[in-house]
């Protein structure tokens, strides 16, 4: 599992954070929140190779 922490200005991480919540999978994160200016974003460990392919 990955996390990254990112500050910026309160509208743009409002923003950032949307785009996050409007993702789908696979790139959906497994955790996105929002304290402050400080947006925490989570992501679940990658998926075994050919598992995301359309058969």
């Amino acid at each position: 599992m990955g996390t990254a922490e990112l500050t910026a200005p309160a509208g743009t991480a409002h923003r950032m954070l949307a785009f996050l919540h409007a993702q789908r999978s696979p790139y959906l994160p497994a955790y996105a929140g929002l304290a402050g200016s400080v947006l925490t974003i989570e992501f679940g460990p990658p998926a075994r190779l050919g598992l995301l392919q359309d058969h």
